[in-house]
């Protein structure tokens, strides 16, 4: 499981270990991480 935390919101989600191994293990090597979200109001049609 992996905990996603975006101010005071917390996600959960799951590693699809057996559909996407090396997309997970890319992602686990990479963690904690830790980003800027930007919203989507700044990409493509929304801008």
């Amino acid at each position: 499981m992996l905990d996603i935390t975006v101010g005071g919101f917390v996600f959960k989600a799951r590693f699809e270990d057996e559909t996407a191994p090396e997309t997970v293990s890319a992602f686990r090597r990479m963690l904690p991480l830790e980003s800027r979200i930007i919203h989507v109001r700044w990409s493509g049609e929304g801008g």
